[in-house]
């Protein structure tokens, strides 16, 4: 409703107002699972959350007709070793 944003790395259980995120392409199924480049979206779409509130809450229509920007490499092909390694970089990653 907010546009709260999480990463949960277990099995959970939501309401009606909970929207999970899955990865649409079947070529990117295997980072589905990597909690780094999870964690890297996650603090992208926590930048959403200015946009959001009581008054302008998150809903799935509008929320379909945002625009993330993510590192590319080559010709529009989404770059998740970078957000891996990024992730990896920063100072406390090996608390993870």
């Amino acid at each position: 409703m907010f546009c709260n944003v999480f990463y949960q790395e277990f099995k959970y259980f939501s309401d009606d107002n909970i929207h999970t995120l899955l990865f649409r392409n079947k070529d990117h199924e295997k980072y589905y699972k990597n909690k780094y480049v999870n964690l890297f979206l996650v603090t992208i779409l926590k930048q959403l959350s200015k946009k959001y509130g009581y008054g302008r809450q998150v809903r799935f229509k509008r929320f379909e007709e945002e625009v993330i920007k993510l590192p590319v490499k080559g010709k529009n092909k989404i770059d998740f070793e970078f957000m891996e390694n990024y992730i990896k970089s920063l100072p406390y990653s090996s608390s993870l």
